[in-house]
């Protein structure tokens, strides 16, 4: 009997700290923050980057294993970005906004396929 208490603490336990888990609230993300997703395919599926704790204003290089391959991308709302084929925000770029189901193939730059870095602002 002594056994069969201590199994059932111990499931009670374990079913009380998922429940526990379930219900704590989300990490607050501010209704202002950026946001971008990039995928590896067009029409917004594949797989997906988006840059953590990313800031307005600041140029940011995309990880080695994501530049250049990006297809299609989504910007949150309230922001345009502009989109560089090299890293450090060099060279011409190009300002993007909103959903793009396919990156522009076409133009200075093309961005199909060829992103390395990228800046956004508020607007």
């Amino acid at each position: 009997m002594k056994f069969t208490v201590s199994i059932s603490s111990l499931v009670f336990a374990a079913v009380s700290s998922a429940v526990a888990v379930q219900a704590a609230s989300p990490i607050a993300r501010s209704a202002n923050a950026l946001s971008i997703i990039f995928y590896d395919d067009i029409n917004f599926v594949g797989n997906t980057y988006s840059p953590t704790n990313a800031q307005p204003d600041t140029c940011i290089d995309l990880p080695s294993s994501w530049r250049n391959r990006a297809e299609s991308m989504s910007v949150g709302s309230g922001y345009t970005c502009t989109f560089y084929g090299f890293t450090g925000c060099q060279g011409a770029g190009r300002v993007q906004a909103g959903r793009v189901a396919t990156l522009p193939t076409t133009g200075n730059p093309v961005l199909y396929q060829n992103i390395e870095s990228f800046e956004c602002t508020s607007f």
